[in-house]
């Protein structure tokens, strides 16, 4: 029976209980003691997690160790000269660097979270947000919250007139209607979640909107220097973003992504035939949550290319969406990542050993998201 389970002589078993409490709070200060699994990933407790807090929406959640990210504000060893101008330019910016987002790969126990350690669930994809109205009152008053977080720390760069919008929406969605009416016309008698909605609708505008920021160095073409840049990730595309103004420098399709790599202080990202200067390699310390979030994004998308609606398009000649699985990787840091083709129903495919992909006849091996 014991080596069923792999135990051998001298190895320590520990006796505990499968059951464990964990502690999640909202932004909206709602706080709950639930009770879940301790055997199962974190991945597989969002579903019960999000129920528990009135959501539905779970795969574009996680959670937010806050423990771990006071942790993380402290000065490392052997920290770089720049180290402070860095971390000053990271407040500034409202980067998503430093935010201990939990791996959904792992359970609690192996990142070591302890039962009385505060979670924070909160979005941390943008893909089907923009379904998010008054009908759903839970999620739409998070992501208010989360965006007027954001508007007001500065992480969204808006004009005087958007922000003059922005906070007149935000005092009619907080305090209702103001006294005397004159002094304001535009927003009469819109209730709190109609209040709300126009927020969101109007943060929805921004071109900076739905993108989480890291703050990179790369290296100057040409030079032997590298330079602080904002490294930008959406539902759509990942993006070169100045540092000082958040203009989006460059951009590049998830489609375009053929693989991707993190080391302790490297990134790197391969674009395959659609970049002619080679792999984008840049410096950071988050190469790590850079992964998880790009891996995520896409996840979502197969997962929505599951359904039966996506396999089959109008018309006789039908097509359908293959998928497999290709074990990519550089030297340091390996990940699986999927490619979609789409072909015709009727076309000849082949499906060759694991790790390898499909031959598909007179397709090309493009990825396709629809």
């Amino acid at each position: 029976l014991l080596s069923y389970y792999h135990l051998q002589d001298g190895m320590d078993v520990a006796y505990m209980s499968k059951l464990r409490r964990v502690v999640v709070s909202t932004l909206d200060g709602t706080r709950k003691t639930l009770q879940v699994d301790d055997s199962k990933t974190i991945a597989d407790l969002m579903v019960v997690i999000c129920g528990k807090m009135g959501i539905t929406n779970h795969e574009e959640y996680s959670l937010i160790h806050e423990k771990g990210r006071l942790q993380t504000m402290r000065r490392p060893k052997n920290a770089p000269r720049d180290y402070d101008k860095l971390e000053t330019l990271k407040h500034k910016l409202q980067t998503d660097d430093g935010a201990n987002w939990l791996s959904h790969a792992k359970t609690f126990r192996q990142l070591g979270i302890e039962e009385t350690d505060n979670l924070l669930l909160q979005r941390k994809y943008f893909f089907s947000d923009q379904n998010v109205g008054a009908r759903d009152p839970v999620q739409l008053n998070l992501l208010f919250i989360q965006l007027k977080e954001a508007i007001l720390n500065g992480a969204h760069p808006i004009s005087l007139s958007q922000a003059i919008e922005l906070a007149g929406l935000q005092c009619q969605a907080e305090m209702g209607n103001l006294i005397p009416e004159k002094q304001y016309q535009k927003f009469n008698g819109l209730s709190e979640k109609d209040a709300k909605v126009r927020y969101i609708q109007v943060c929805r505008s921004l071109p900076t909107y739905g993108i989480t920021f890291f703050l990179i160095k790369e290296k100057l073409p040409g030079k032997n220097k590298l330079v602080p840049r904002l490294f930008g990730v959406s539902k759509e595309s990942v993006m070169r973003v100045d540092e000082n103004t958040k203009e989006i420098l460059q951009t590049w399709p998830l489609t375009r992504v053929r693989r991707w790599a993190a080391t302790a202080n490297l990134f790197t990202l391969d674009f395959g035939e659609y970049s002619q200067e080679g792999n984008y390699v840049i410096q950071t310390t988050e190469g790590e949550q850079i992964s998880q979030l790009i891996s995520g994004y896409i996840d979502i998308i197969l997962r929505r290319k599951k359904k039966p609606d996506a396999f089959l398009n109008e018309g006789g000649d039908s097509n359908v969406i293959l998928e497999e699985n290709l074990t990519s990787g550089f030297t340091e840091g390996r990940r699986n990542k999927r490619v979609i083709h789409r072909c015709n129903r009727n076309r000849q495919t082949q499906r060759l050993r694991k790790g390898k992909m499909s031959t598909v006849k007179g397709v090309d091996y493009d990825i396709q998201w629809g």
